[in-house]
């Protein structure tokens, strides 16, 4: 938390930290298990323009902006990444992941 804090230029602790541990389940009022964060439909929700991703996404754009690109100035070459990767598709579809994960939060036994 204290790193998000330190580099988020947005960081808000109502925002931010409770939030972040609304979501997760560890905070002082979690949130039911049924509720399960869905990447797709908040992006739907909050950025239809899609501004938030044209700015800081670089994968997948013609001329991507000076932000976007500057987080390869910042990792390791030995991962050898590039802003001329394809973005990489989901490795679970976010309706399959709500459906694994309802599954798995029913069947816990405590």
């Amino acid at each position: 938390m204290n790193w998000f804090a330190d580099c988020l230029i947005d960081w808000d602790p109502a925002s931010n930290a409770m939030g972040w541990q609304w979501s997760a389940g560890s905070g002082p009022d979690a949130t039911p298990y049924f509720r399960v964060f869905n990447p797709v439909t908040q992006l739907d929700k909050f950025d239809k323009d899609r501004a938030y991703v044209k700015q800081w996404l670089a994968e997948g754009r013609k001329s991507p902006t000076k932000t976007a690109l500057s987080y390869y100035d910042m990792i390791p070459q030995r991962w050898g990444m590039s802003p001329d990767d394809r973005y990489p598709d989901p490795i679970v579809p976010a309706d399959e992941g709500r459906k694994r994960a309802l599954n798995a939060y029913e069947k816990r036994d405590f």
